[in-house]
């Protein structure tokens, strides 16, 4: 399990990656508030095409909707 703050490190580099059509900043917002009150369960509606690579496999597949984080 990668530390908490590489996992911040990575989501805030994919923050400021372009990516038309996504909306990064409210994802990475979400994605940071998650790690840091450590909630189970996050909810997104965007399109996500990517997540850092630090993260375990969270995305259902479909690139959006909902994301499950660590059981």
């Amino acid at each position: 399990m990668p530390a908490a703050a590489s996992v911040r490190a990575a989501i805030e580099a994919w923050q400021n990656e372009t990516a038309p059509g996504e909306e990064r900043t409210m994802v990475a917002a979400r994605l940071l508030g998650c790690q840091e009150n450590s909630e189970a369960v996050i909810q997104i509606h965007a399109p996500v095409t990517t997540l850092p690579a630090l993260l375990p496999p969270l995305a259902d597949g479909s690139g959006a909707g909902w994301l499950y984080g660590p059981a």
